[in-house]
């Protein structure tokens, strides 16, 4: 094999191997400063490599590892997320338990993350994602309180349910057309509605976006980032490379309406949210609609290449934004006075206000590349702009939230933070097929049409700010549909104790008073709390139903 095959191979099994060593004693204390060099090799794959295939016949079924421009894309944002997380990991875990546990479990998802960049067939695309996904709840799982024990349980549910329906999807897809990714891969209706189901499930698309905004809270902040900013983005590589050449046809339409519901609705509830790390997950939920509807949009054969490359810019606007916010949730300005506190501020607004597409920022760029388009709906240049300003109300939220975060802040943390705040300011920018789309964002219609929404955003989120949470508890609960569902349980569950055990039922009659005004209180906030997550559901459907038609 030639240098660069090597190179490719030692991306993947770099990350793979240091995490074998944690099953020896001698190495397991070492792994934390082990990680920071494991994206190395991934690093200079997306960097320097030619674009080249590595055949490896004596692996599963004829195994390819391709670098291709999709492939590069994906492998430098996923590169340098890792690399900063790792950095951050090793100051923000230093005296906390399970530490070396924790290397080994993000060892694994970045060399699944890696595979899925680099995988050129279903088998080895599906084995890679496998890794990453089951991986990653050893991240949400981390702390082992009952929150994050709970949201791990239901991030593996909705991991199984995604991998039955990839293999599922992925065995018809082979079977119609042989393995290979490629101009000639065409994929059944079946298998690709299978695999749409697997990839929706993984970017957080309503309505099973769920287990995003437990699992984020849950996990470490460095493990949010990676979570956020590089593993649902497999979603969209997913959906890319199963993607027929000639587009999706009918399914399209139904993107766009997920896409358009799922953009609204992430806003919709991200801005009752009370946990800064909630909000940002609810804000990913809305982000990964957008991106939808940017898939959507390379189903025209008119402009497929520019809506692909214009939906990776906007991704990797938010891989590094996202990733960014989510290691400034570990900051605590309000611990910091003078210098210190103003920059911990700035850290936190610069990526918040390129995430909700101010002027001269990557979301500017990364919106502005999907408006240059002009395929698709007529309204899709007013959906952008009412997403921005939906953004800018989220931003606002998690940033008053941030302002009354205590307690003390890890050390050493700062500067990978810092390093992911240049990142998410600055990497658009020099990404070369982001340069058609930089005249477009500066010219002066452009300025205005990216300025009013964040304005008007902000002066609305400051209303909004005083009206809600008097009580400091969200409105809607993180999780909405599902926690809808446990509360609904436990009436059925005590009814069926009451008739199975009519001595513990005896029993309570003593304070049965008490018992019935606690069942009523508890009935009553579930049904407002239910037939407020209705309305929400039923304005996001129709609000998407109406704009959705091309």
């Amino acid at each position: 094999m030639t240098g660069e095959a090597w190179l490719i191979l030692a991306s993947i099994l770099t990350p793979l191997t240091l995490a074998a060593l944690g099953a020896f004693r001698t190495f397991r204390r070492w792994l934390p400063a082990l990680c920071l060099a494991a994206p190395a090799p991934a690093l200079a794959v997306a960097l320097a490599c030619p674009e080249t295939t590595v055949n490896l016949p004596w692996i599963m079924l004829d195994s390819r590892l391709t670098l291709d421009a999709l492939g590069r894309t994906f492998l430098t944002l996923f590169a340098v997320l890792y690399a900063v997380a790792a950095w951050h990991s090793f100051f923000y875990l230093r005296r906390k338990e399970r530490r070396q546990s924790y290397a080994v479990v993000f060892l694994l998802a970045m060399a699944g993350n890696f595979g899925v960049a680099l995988a050129g067939d279903v088998v080895t695309f599906y084995a890679f994602f496998a890794l990453m996904s089951f991986s990653a709840y050893g991240l949400v799982a981390h702390d082992r309180e009952p929150a994050s024990m709970r949201a791990a349980r239901v991030y593996l549910v909705l991991v199984v349910v995604g991998e039955l329906a990839l293999f599922g999807g992925a065995v018809l897809s082979a079977a119609e057309t042989g393995t290979d990714f490629g101009a000639s891969f065409q994929p059944p209706p079946l298998g690709l509605a299978l695999v749409g189901l697997a990839f929706a499930v993984k970017a957080g698309l309503v309505p099973t976006h769920f287990w995003l905004p437990l699992a984020h809270p849950a996990a470490p902040a460095p493990a949010s980032a990676v979570l956020s900013g590089a593993m649902i983005k497999v979603g969209l590589l997913g959906a890319l490379r199963f993607m027929p050449p000639e587009g999706l046809g009918a399914a399209s339409d139904l993107l766009v309406l997920l896409g358009c519901a799922t953009a609204i609705y992430g806003v919709a509830v991200g801005v009752l949210q009370t946990n800064p790390k909630t909000v940002l997950a609810y804000s990913s939920i809305s982000q990964m609609g957008l991106i939808a509807v940017g898939v959507a949009l390379a189903t025209d054969a008119s402009a497929s290449d520019a809506a692909v490359a214009a939906t990776l810019v906007f991704a990797l606007h938010h891989g590094f934004a996202k990733a960014a916010l989510f290691l400034g949730a570990a900051a605590r300005p309000k611990a910091f006075t003078g210098w210190r506190w103003k920059l911990r501020i700035v850290g936190l607004v610069l990526p918040a206000i390129a995430l909700a597409g101010a002027p001269f920022t990557s979301g500017a760029i990364a919106k502005g590349a999907l408006k240059a388009l002009d395929v698709g709906p007529g309204w899709i240049d007013l959906f952008l702009s009412l997403s921005s300003l939906g953004t800018t109300l989220l931003m606002v939220r998690f940033v008053s939230l941030m302002l009354k975060q205590d307690g003390a802040e890890a050390p050493g943390t700062h500067l990978p933070w810092a390093t992911a705040v240049a990142a998410s300011t600055s990497f658009v920018w020099l990404w070369p097929p982001a340069a058609a789309w930089l005249g477009h964002s500066i010219s002066g219609k452009a300025l205005l049409a990216s300025l009013w929404p964040v304005l008007i955003g902000a002066a609305v989120a400051l209303i909004i700010g005083r009206l809600i949470h008097p009580s400091g508890k969200p409105l809607i609960p993180p999780g909405d549909v599902l926690v809808l569902l446990e509360r609904l349980k436990p009436s059925w569950a005590g009814r069926s104790a009451q008739r199975a055990s009519p001595g513990e039922a005896w029993a309570r009659r003593s304070d049965k008073s008490v018992e019935i005004a606690d069942r009523a209180e508890r009935a009553t906030q579930t049904w407002s709390f239910g037939a407020l997550l209705l309305v929400l559901l039923g304005a996001t459907l129709f609000a998407a139903a109406v704009v959705a038609p091309w």
